[in-house]
């Protein structure tokens, strides 16, 4: 029987020699069953001495059939009848799990966790992000009259200031009058500065959630350091199927959630 084969042949290559395409099936469904769920390599992938594949043996025959049945890529589920694949274990109808698809469902369970642990932080604290947002522009009309009382009693003790230095160099130096108008619009000036900056901190502190522009964004995508709300956060992992989560502002891959 395994006269004239080249040395390294395997059972495949004799069945494809043989143009016998029930004994490379009859090879192919024992592999499955006892051997594939054990990382063996697929029979099909051997060679011979003469660098040919039971599959390139099937070509030469004009076994078209066969052929289909020795190409590695096709998957060996396929070609098997009903009664055998519901016989064949998990694995081998499926194939084990690629290294992405692990990784993915690691880092997918790792950004619930720390979803979750943000969100029953959240609940825990105090003041709630339902009754900051209701409690938000109350909080921010006191602290623009905060700001506005604090606004003028600086600019009152600026000008005071500067009316005295004023007062001072002119008699001292005998100042022309427009040293005196030049010095007065420096401090008002610097008083303008002021309240931009007081503004601009008030308006950052206020800013929503960048996706639903409703929520207050509890939940800082890392290494960007984008924010988002929780409720948004939690529908792109349920939403995304990619291996790695993306920003939805940088495209960037999230690693990470934080506070």
């Amino acid at each position: 029987m395994w006269e004239g084969l080249p040395r390294g042949s395997s059972p495949l290559h004799l069945a494809a020699r043989k143009n016998d395409n029930a004994l490379a099936l009859q090879l192919l469904r024992a592999y499955a069953k006892q051997w594939q769920h054990r990382g063996h390599p697929d029979p099909r992938l051997l060679e011979d001495r003469t660098h040919c594949l039971p599959y390139q043996l099937a070509l030469r025959h004009n076994n078209a059939a066969l052929a289909e049945c020795l190409d590695p890529t096709t998957p060996l589920a396929s070609l098997f009848g009903d009664a055998a694949t519901q016989q064949l274990p998990a694995s081998v109808l499926l194939g084990p799990a690629s290294l992405a698809q692990l990784a993915r469902a690691a880092l997918h369970r790792k950004l619930e966790s720390e979803l979750k642990s943000l969100q029953d932080q959240a609940e825990a604290a105090p003041v709630s992000l339902s009754q900051k947002a209701v409690l938000q522009p109350v909080m921010m009309i006191v602290a623009e009259g905060e700001a506005a009382d604090a606004a003028v009693s600086d600019a009152s003790a600026v000008l005071c200031c500067a009316t005295s230095e004023v007062l001072c160099c002119a008699s001292s130096k005998m100042l022309t009058g427009a040293d005196v108008t030049t010095a007065a619009c420096k401090s008002e000036d610097a008083t303008a500065a002021g309240d931009d900056a007081q503004d601009e901190e008030t308006d950052d502190d206020g800013e929503p959630c960048g996706v639903c522009l409703d929520a207050a964004p509890a939940v800082c995508l890392q290494p960007c350091k984008h924010r988002i709300c929780a409720d948004c956060c939690a529908t792109m992992l349920a939403a995304q199927s990619r291996c790695v989560l993306v920003c939805p502002f940088c495209r960037g891959g999230v690693g990470a959630l934080g506070p």
